[in-house]
């Protein structure tokens, strides 16, 4: 059994509409389409689980087509363990970012920024 990741959905596809796609390609053994925990709505992705042939023959002719104006993005699903690991890396990176000293201040490097620090500026 292969989990695939389904991405760049539209906004109005619906289990009955994704199952359907894939069906062509063999038997759809599952179907999750993601909504925003907060709002309800759609988040644009979900996973469709099938046998490896299948997902196999899926994954090759669906990538890339377009669905409801939208180009699909179909790749086998990771773990959630690196997927937890990539969300951690990415929010390190972004606060990395914010708290940098070239960001604290208007373009000006670090050594200047730590020069200014040290001046009591």
């Amino acid at each position: 059994m292969t989990k695939l990741y389904v991405g760049n959905l539209p906004f109005t596809a619906t289990e009955d509409s994704v199952r359907t796609l894939f069906a062509a390609h063999g038997t759809v053994e599952k179907i999750a389409l993601i909504n925003d925990r907060d709002t309800g709505r759609p988040r644009g992705f979900g996973f469709v689980e099938m046998s490896s042939a299948d997902a196999a023959r899926a994954t090759q002719a669906l990538n890339g087509k377009d669905f409801d104006g939208r180009s699909l993005k179909i790749s086998e699903a990771r773990s959630a363990s690196v997927v937890v690991v990539a969300a951690a890396r990415a929010a390190d990176r972004a606060a990395t970012k914010i708290d940098s000293p070239k960001s604290a201040t208007t373009g000006a490097s670090q050594g200047a920024w730590v020069a200014a620090l040290a001046e009591g500026v």
